[in-house]
């Protein structure tokens, strides 16, 4: 039975958080205004695709909505962090999604850590609900893995919710957690920038992973680059055009030569997002662009086989990241460039289910929480 006073509550507090008046959210539904004070006034319900639409409007899911939760569950809230975003998931015990949030990047080595920790504060402030108690915190986070970073976040955490029980540490431990055998596994990031970790025994053994100025080939901030300087060496005839030259031009909005002084001032996931050109060019013949993926494929393969060295026992390889998840071709490339006794896995969840693993593991849960359960009341996602 819904609580139709507590649906009204909760409906009222998510549309305030979302800065949107009765008006406003009436008309995203195409309802009369009327019909949201109702619901707000706990005086009746929307309908079931009226309902839909909310969790989709409010980025908040049903059962929230509804107050649907087991009595007597408990809540793990996992952390995926960083640079550009922070997704934060609350989830119970049996894996069910209760909640989530984006909110901008936060790792220290970027933002610092006093912006950090805020970032951080503000996202399970957003999740913690109060007739639920919440028994722990995982962050896996970018810029955590090294140095003190990780320490100093987790002493602010444990200082401001004294109560939880919390955790800091790489985020690649997010990506291993999602692996088939994450105990003995090689994991490899192909996002804005690249790193490949060998976890054997508890330990973690980086390959690569020394940032966009650096890392060499294999990532999206180097193909993304690599396409605009293609498009530029066409435009003073030092090359040929070609079918990647036309999308780079064609995504710019002109001639690259006449965004060059915006280009230097964008961040570098901006450069990244050129990247899939690349791989939509490839796929059309483009010789030039085939060559870029082919070096940036054979860049990883080569970690991925140096990373075995640490983990000889390793069979199975988990890739992850943007490249790897929403880009076929490159991940094909790749895995055909790896050992044949290796098995292959692309990340079939996101990174933030491998934190809220993290956390049921740092609270000592004896049965994990299911992913398909996850997956299947995982709502859409709000955005910084």
């Amino acid at each position: 039975m819904v609580d139709m006073n507590h649906f009204g509550e909760t409906l009222r507090k998510y549309r305030k958080e979302q800065r949107m008046t009765q008006w406003e959210l009436a008309e995203k539904l195409m309802v009369s205004p009327q019909s949201v004070s109702i619901w707000e006034s706990g005086k009746g319900l929307p309908d079931l695709d009226h309902l839909c639409e909310l969790s989709k409007v409010l980025s908040v899911s049903v059962d929230v909505l509804l107050n649907q939760r087991p009595d007597g569950m408990r809540g793990l809230i996992g952390i995926d962090g960083g640079g550009t975003k922070t997704e934060f998931a609350l989830i119970d015990e049996t894996g069910r999604s209760l909640n989530s949030i984006v909110l901008e990047g936060s790792n220290p080595n970027v933002h610092g850590m006093e912006q950090a920790v805020d970032v951080i504060r503000r996202g399970i402030d957003f999740l913690r609900p109060g007739e639920m108690k919440v028994m722990g915190v995982f962050l896996g986070g970018a810029g955590m893995g090294g140095g003190t970073n990780g320490d100093m976040m987790r002493t602010a955490l444990q200082k401001i919710y004294p109560e939880l029980k919390v955790d800091c540490a790489n985020d690649i431990l997010n990506v291993i957690a999602c692996c088939t055998q994450p105990d003995n596994c090689i994991a490899a990031i192909s996002g804005t920038g690249c790193v490949v970790y060998a976890h054997h025994k508890g330990q973690l053994h980086r390959v690569g992973g020394a940032g966009y100025l650096f890392e060499g080939r294999g990532s999206g901030y180097d193909m993304g680059r690599e396409a605009i300087t293609a498009a530029l060496r066409a435009r003073d005839g030092i090359a040929p055009r070609t079918t990647l030259t036309d999308l780079v031009e064609e995504k710019l909005g002109g001639n690259p030569w006449d965004f060059i002084h915006d280009l230097y001032k964008r961040d570098v996931s901006y450069i990244a997002s050129f990247s899939p050109l690349v791989s939509r060019a490839a796929g059309e013949g483009d010789r030039l662009a085939q060559s870029i993926l082919e070096q940036g494929s054979e860049h990883l393969a080569k970690e991925i086989r140096q990373a075995r060295v640490f983990a000889p026992e390793a069979r199975h390889v988990i890739l992850s990241g943007s490249l790897f998840v929403k880009d076929d071709r490159f991940f094909h490339a790749v895995a055909q460039r790896l050992d044949g006794d290796l098995t292959v896995e692309r990340m079939s969840c996101p990174p933030v289910w491998g934190a809220c693993l993290q956390c049921a593991k740092l609270c000592g849960l004896e049965k994990m929480p299911s992913q398909s359960l996850y997956m299947q009341t995982r709502g859409p996602q709000p955005k910084v």
